[in-house]
């Protein structure tokens, strides 16, 4: 079980969506069908259900809007605070359309307290039906954020391992040939393995296109002259956030099949395109045929990435990669 302050927040996430509005006008209009067609109701249930369904329509609805109006202020407050603005809401215009229905004065058989205070018992007992659908759907929201979290955390324990081996082996070549460039390196590398300690998090676009620079200013050092790197980035991007080391395994692994199996220099390009509804990255490096036969695949990486991606944006995020003439292109699309 969950504390209420582990669940902030989640009683809006569970009711201002298509399903939850839908979920709405169903249940009311059951509501309305078995009010009606009650045995202890004697008069036409076919003639009452009209009435009924308005009524209860209205209140829902009427509801629903002003929790909406409301959704600046309730997000701010507690989850305690949010359940007694819903019934306090739910119960208040229950009140109002009961007094102003009974007003017009079609209900003989029936007290006006009588009638009020049957409405208020059902339109209560409806509000708490609901706090309890929304406790449940937020102790699953809760279930399902603690499993993403420990997968998360298990692909970053595999990520580690792999990426700080290649990282030391960087460092150790450069302290024999260029001690000022040895020392650069490892404040880069520092700056790599801090995020790789934390690649369960999101962070922002820029700062993970910088952390990618950095790893590529260490391989540049690395294979000097047999590699150039071509930037091609917006100045200003987008604020958005994404699981952190996306890009850095894209180009290890371009490093990896298009640069260490060659003797002649090569090109690698990254591309980064910002459209108003996706972030596209598009990395080109060079295609050797004879050389990603013989050299052992990057598939676990990949498919790292696919999985993180699919837990921060679901489908949306796509991860492709194609042979284009000479030239082997990986293409990351993130909505955003």
């Amino acid at each position: 079980m969950i504390s209420m302050n582990q669940i902030k927040g989640d009683l809006l996430a569970s009711l201002l969506n298509d399903r939850a509005l839908l979920a709405v006008i169903i249940v009311g209009q059951l509501l309305a069908v078995i009010l009606t067609f009650s045995p202890l109701i004697h008069r036409d249930p076919w003639l009452a259900l009209a009435p009924v369904s308005l009524f209860i329509h209205f209140v829902s609805l009427t509801s629903l809007t002003s929790i909406y109006l409301l959704k600046s202020q309730l997000q701010k407050a507690s989850y305690q605070q949010q359940l007694i603005v819903l019934v306090l809401l739910i119960c208040g215009f229950t009140l109002a359309t009961s007094y102003f229905v009974y007003s017009f004065e079609i209900l003989d058989e029936i007290s006006l307290l009588e009638f009020l205070t049957r409405n208020l018992l059902i339109a209560f007992i409806i509000a708490m039906l609901y706090a309890q659908f929304s406790i449940m759907h937020a102790e699953r929201s809760h279930s399902e954020q603690v499993a993403t979290k420990a997968q998360l955390s298990s692909l970053q324990a595999r990520i580690r391992p792999h990426f700080l081996f290649n990282s030391l082996n960087m460092a150790a070549e450069l302290v024999y040939h260029d001690a000022q460039d040895a020392e650069k390196t490892i404040l880069a590398l520092a700056d790599l393995s801090r995020a790789a300690m934390h690649c369960d998090e999101a962070i922002l676009l820029e700062k993970d296109v910088l952390l990618a620079q950095q790893y590529m200013l260490v391989e540049s050092w690395r294979f000097g002259d047999r590699l150039t790197v071509d930037w091609q980035i917006p100045e200003k991007l987008p604020e958005l956030k994404i699981p952190a080391l996306t890009i850095q395994p894209l180009l290890e692994n371009a490093i990896c099949h298009g640069v260490e199996p060659s003797v002649n220099s090569s090109h690698i390009s990254v591309q980064l395109l910002v459209s108003n509804s996706s972030v596209s990255l598009i990395v080109d490096n060079p295609y050797l045929p004879e050389a990603s036969k013989s050299r052992p695949s990057n598939g676990i990486a990949v498919e790292n990435i696919k999985e993180r991606l699919q837990m921060y944006f679901g489908k949306r995020a796509k991860l492709t990669h194609f042979v284009q003439g000479d030239s082997f292109r990986t293409k990351l699309v993130i909505p955003r």
